[in-house]
């Protein structure tokens, strides 16, 4: 609540193992409405297993990249969407429609509800050279 007993937001722990965070309430009302409309919340997704990776230097200046990190895939569901565009395992993943990635939360940040149903253009790093893919992102719905 605001100083005026106005509410702001709900309090939680219960979505980050870090510590209590604050969920404004344009993203509660956002949500709600979802659920009223939908019954669920749509996420999109792209079908693949993805770990946090480093890149080195002297890739990232030869390939002239402006994020120092990227996103290996582990895995791919088999004709998930990243697997149909050929994304392959041991490939790092470094933008998403066109936005540079820094790590795994950076795509779950890409992949909100209006992704669902869109092809959005992947680069990925493979055998030491830049490639682009479109990737028709799935969808992966939560109910609640």
């Amino acid at each position: 609540m605001d100083t005026s007993g106005e509410l702001i937001g709900i309090a939680t722990s219960a979505l980050t193992r870090v510590g209590a965070i604050c969920v404004p309430l344009t993203t509660i009302d956002r949500i709600v409405n979802l659920l009223l409309e939908r019954g669920r919340v749509s996420r999109g997704t792209l079908g693949l297993g993805l770990h946090d990776i480093h890149i080195p230097p002297g890739l990232r200046e030869k390939l002239s990249l402006s994020n120092a990190a990227g996103v290996i895939v582990l895995g791919a569901e088999p004709d998930g969407p990243a697997d149909q565009a050929g994304l392959m395992i041991g490939d790092i993943l470094v933008a998403l429609d066109g936005k540079p990635l820094e790590g795994t939360d950076d795509v779950q940040i890409a992949l909100n509800e209006d992704s669902v149903g869109k092809s959005m253009k992947a680069t990925a790093i493979r055998g030491g050279q830049l490639i682009d893919m479109m990737i028709l992102v799935g969808e992966s719905a939560h109910k609640h």
